[in-house]
């Protein structure tokens, strides 16, 4: 009997709308307006928090360098042997690697042997000595024979040398190399290539050797060697806070790491402050449209006394008249949900189009939608429901 009652208070209702299709179009459009920008918002800050995101961590630098800390002694142990390994194990490490440079007044640079009677060919350029995967880390392309060569446990003496250093020792920039060599402190290294994209990290004017020839060329203390990391797009934060435990685990305070930036706080602040404007923006329409549900409803009420003093004298009980009014004003706000998810998915759609974002499909906002705008008109509707209810039979047939 009860769902007999509530399917019959349901073709009232449907009846009711349909003779009065433009107060009910202008209920569901409200409603749909209100809804749809706010699933157009809170979907556009979304996708524009992402894009934000992914912007301000492309913009991070991705290296930051590792070095013995300042203070902790002369007698202090060097990086291990294998750090290179080390912290490229750590998740997120893209390369890493060591280098140190080597004071000019220790290493002499000649094109020709020096010697009596081949004139002055002392060269200005630089001496550093790196690991293959300090190049890497620098971005650096190499081969591998030129990798191995660096990184062999016997110190090839072999160099590579910056463009600017080639220029100024008279070395084509283009190989092959075969039979070039050049003098490092009356040594003989065999040229093996240019690095054309050393500038960056200050190889352009250097001579590059193997790490593992440094101390052969000059004293080196622990403290002049650097180990530098490249990271993932935006990990470089995290991996600075748990490298020098990678490295070494013993006494991993006797290491330091160069300042990082971390924008994850400011990431995360500029994604809540978009949803909270977003979510602002939707809550003002969405009571906008409940005044306007009230507002509708309330002069519906005024010109159905005569009706619902007619149906309160016939049996009707106050709680089946307020249902009549709160099913209008949840059937026309479910309505309005449903279109104003269809109208925020297209409007944010178009907005992700125009700049060129990624989008994604907010399902849970597109479910919520309607669910949202069947809760607005049954709110909006409780007033208009309770004053209804409370005309009396008489009154109403009198007032008619």
């Amino acid at each position: 009997m009860r769902w007999r009652h509530l399917r019959d208070e349901f073709a009232d209702v449907f009846v009711e709308i349909g003779a009065r299709r433009a107060r009910a179009a202008l209920l569901i459009i409200g409603v749909a307006l209100s809804t749809g920008v706010l699933v157009a918002s809170l979907t556009v800050s979304s996708i524009a928090a992402r894009q934000i995101d992914a912007n301000v961590a492309a913009a991070a630098s991705r290296t930051f360098t590792v070095g013995l800390r300042e203070g902790v002694g002369a007698d202090a142990p060097p990086f291990p042997v294998d750090s290179d390994d080390r912290a490229s194990r750590v998740p997120l490490v893209v390369a890493a690697g060591r280098r140190v440079d080597l004071a000019g007044s220790d290493v002499s640079v000649h094109r020709l042997r020096p010697g009596p009677g081949a004139g002055r060919t002392e060269s200005s350029a630089n001496v550093s000595a790196v690991t293959s995967g300090y190049l890497r880390a620098a971005g650096i392309t190499i081969d591998a024979p030129v990798g191995f060569l660096l990184d062999s446990p016997r110190p090839y003496a072999v160099a590579l040398l910056g463009a600017g250093a080639a220029r100024e020792l008279g070395v084509p920039d283009r190989g092959p190399y075969v039979g070039v060599r050049i003098w490092l402190n009356a040594q003989p290294y065999a040229v093996i290539g240019l690095l054309s994209d050393g500038q960056a990290v200050g190889l352009d004017d250097a001579v590059v050797v193997p790490h593992a020839r440094a101390d052969a060329l000059a004293v080196v203390a622990p403290i002049d060697t650097i180990l530098l990391v490249r990271t993932d797009i935006g990990a470089a934060a995290p991996v600075a806070r748990v490298i020098r435990d990678a490295i070494r685990p013993e006494a991993p305070e006797t290491l330091t790491v160069s300042s990082v930036d971390d924008f994850r706080e400011l990431r995360t602040g500029v994604s809540d402050q978009l949803a909270r404007l977003s979510a602002g923006v939707g809550a003002l329409l969405l009571a906008l449209a409940m005044l306007l549900i009230a507002n509708a409803m309330v002069v519906a009420v005024v010109s159905r006394t005569g009706e619902i003093g007619l149906r309160r004298a016939l049996g009707a009980s106050r709680a089946a008249v307020a249902r009549i009014f709160l099913i209008e004003g949840g059937l026309a706000g479910g309505l309005g949900g449903l279109a104003g998810a269809a109208v925020g998915v297209f409007a944010a759609l178009a907005v992700a189009a125009v700049n060129g974002w990624g989008f994604s499909f907010p399902t849970l906002l597109v479910l919520a939608a309607p669910v949202l705008g069947t809760g607005v008109g049954v709110l909006a509707s409780a007033y208009p429901a309770w004053r209804a209810a409370g005309i009396a039979p008489a009154e109403a047939l009198r007032s008619d």
